[in-house]
């Protein structure tokens, strides 16, 4: 697969395992790029131009819910060399029996990675976090949490025993950004899909502050905002006719309490047409919700329906 517009692919199927893409390679896809809920086979690779997954394009790629097989005996079975990429709830295993020494699950020359709640397994050395990259902001650039390196010869190049790497640039000095505790907010949400520290700048950044009434265990909260409107709004209600606003959250804390999302209405109502009624809606995998949507002092004031978990879909949409 190479070359292409924004683009969302999505299994149908109730596990992962149920929609297969086999002997498929992702390349240099000029686009952005979200993979869904299937299982994905690449092809043999024998060097790092083989890699099942090699983008070195200026567009971010993220796969959620999805199980990735590589068949690299050399490395790497992912090799990013720019801009982003992000792995939710993913498998990512080698199907080499023995893999060559320095073969790499994931191999980072990029500019930003999330990882979480993933498995990488089967590997020499499962995460090469290349330290050339590694920014004045890391917990802002990289986001590594809940995530298993332990099948691996190696677990992390640059951070082999998880608490000692080269110049002092360990996972462990990642600092999520939803800390324990209540009443208090968080801002400055970078677009994970989209953000930028080159060549246009520093963004994009989500629209929305969060308000989190109570947190019971840390986390790392992400955002990003979908490349085209799937799944398709409910009757009588269209998405944006400017910039589609899908916003996707993934949450590694735990809450106790609903926490309050606030949209800024501006940057919201420049993507739809004038004087149409905008609201927001919470889809769970069986369909939509509409959510009480409050405009007060410029924003969309929205609680989000799960009281334990920031983890979900949000559209605002228009009739």
């Amino acid at each position: 697969m190479k070359w292409g517009t924004d683009l969302i692919i999505r299994g149908e199927g109730a596990k992962a395992i149920n929609t297969k893409l086999v002997g498929l390679k992702i390349v240099d896809y000029d686009g952005y790029l979200v993979i869904e809920n299937l299982a994905m086979y690449g092809t043999n690779g024998t060097d790092e131009y083989s890699s099942t997954i090699e983008i070195d394009e200026d567009d971010g790629v993220i796969f959620r819910n999805s199980l990735i097989y590589t068949n690299n005996n050399v490395d790497p079975g992912i090799q990013m060399y720019s801009e982003r990429i992000g792995f939710i709830n993913c498998n990512i295993s080698n199907l080499v029996s023995y893999p060559a020494s320095s073969s790499h699950g994931y191999n980072d020359d990029a500019k930003g990675l999330v990882m979480l709640n993933t498995k990488i397994s089967g590997y020499d050395i499962g995460l090469n976090l290349g330290s050339y990259h590694w920014t004045s902001s890391p917990s802002r650039d990289y986001k590594v949490y809940n995530t298993d390196l332990s099948s691996n010869n190696v677990p992390c190049l640059v951070c082999t025993d998880y608490s000692t790497c080269v110049n002092n640039k360990t996972l462990l000095a990642l600092k999520p950004n939803t800390p324990a505790g209540q009443k208090y907010n968080v801002s400055n949400f970078i677009d994970i899909l989209r953000f930028k520290t080159s060549y246009s700048g520093d963004g994009p950044y989500i629209p929305v502050k969060v308000y989190f009434v109570k947190v019971s265990k840390v986390g790392e909260t992400t955002i990003y905002r979908l490349p085209s409107a799937y799944p398709l709004p409910p009757n009588l209600w269209s998405s944006a006719t400017g910039d589609v606003q899908y916003y996707q959250f993934d949450s590694t804390a735990l809450l106790s309490s609903s926490p309050i999302l606030y949209f800024n209405k501006t940057s919201i109502d420049a993507q739809f047409p004038a004087g149409v009624s905008i609201k927001c809606f919470y889809y769970n995998n069986l369909g939509w919700t509409m959510l009480t949507t409050i405009i007060v002092r410029g924003v969309y004031a929205v609680t989000f329906p799960s009281k334990t978990s920031l983890t979900g879909l949000l559209a605002f949409l228009y009739q």
